[in-house]
């Protein structure tokens, strides 16, 4: 059960958008699409990650609300305290009630 006191913290979902700058060449910027309340469980590294070597990058997993009116894509990026996930993968539990985000973020420096 998802309940509303589980959903204490807020993401924002961004999209990479083509802007044509002055000169006529595009640039890629990064569009906010939807913001959300979800939980946020962070993952150690298993050993699926080690053996396909994501072992250095941060795994986080969303939940929030099924929302019938908002479509996430591989490649979306989840800001979740002033860090940056790029969603791994998606999982719409069969009941239409919850979706599960698997983002990642590779972390070059421990300072924040």
């Amino acid at each position: 059960m998802l309940t509303a006191g589980k959903l204490n913290e807020r993401i924002h979902v961004r999209r990479a958008v083509e802007v044509e700058k002055p000169e006529g060449s595009t640039k890629k910027e990064w569009a906010e699409i939807h913001t959300a309340y979800c939980h946020v469980t962070e993952k150690d590294a298993s050993i699926d990650l080690i053996a396909s070597q994501d072992n250095i990058g941060q795994v986080v997993m969303f939940t929030l609300r099924y929302n019938p009116e908002v479509f996430y894509q591989i490649g979306d990026r989840i800001t979740w305290r002033s860090r940056d996930f790029k969603i791994h993968s998606l999982k719409v539990d069969t009941k239409r009630i919850s979706t599960v985000i698997v983002g990642k973020a590779h972390n070059e420096t421990t300072q924040m």
